[in-house]
């Protein structure tokens, strides 16, 4: 869901989504795998590319913030568990991070049909080990295709 606030140059675009994003740790015989949900609010910048034609090109780009909704973890190797994150040791209450993009925006009739790809970028280190830490982000590529509505 998604609503946009008129600029002087460009727009922003407030958005609420839902994503399910997972992991696959491996160390030595052990192997962790997490399920997670999360709520996404994003503010994107939407700016309008110069065109000729009815059919429109524009980029986004800004943050994002994941809430996690839901998360589950198994764990194979040392010891076989699954469970709930937080009872394994590897709960992620929020992520944060960059957003940016591409899309395209087509007539039709009074409606406006929108096609977007982006690309996000973790800036929160989510590594849940302290065994073995390493530097672990989420990635994630999103295709939205929306239908815009006049207010008129």
């Amino acid at each position: 869901m998604n609503a946009g606030l008129g600029l002087v140059f460009g727009r922003l675009d407030l958005g609420l989504s839902w994503s399910q994003k997972g992991a696959v740790y491996t160390y030595e015989t052990s192997t962790l795998t997490m399920d997670v949900r999360n709520v996404e609010v994003a503010a994107l910048y939407r700016f309008g590319l110069p065109t000729q034609g009815p059919v429109g090109f524009h980029l986004l780009v800004g943050p994002t913030i994941g809430f996690q909704a839901q998360c589950t973890a198994s764990a194979t190797g040392f010891s076989d568990v699954s469970d709930d994150c937080a009872n394994v040791g590897a709960e992620i209450r929020s992520d944060w991070g960059a957003t940016g993009g591409a899309g395209v925006d087509i007539p039709a009739g009074r409606f406006k049909l929108a096609l977007d790809v982006l690309y996000y970028r973790g800036l929160r280190d989510i590594s849940a080990s302290t065994v073995n830490p390493t530097d672990s982000f989420n990635r994630s590529w999103t295709v939205r295709l929306g239908l815009g509505l006049p207010l008129k």
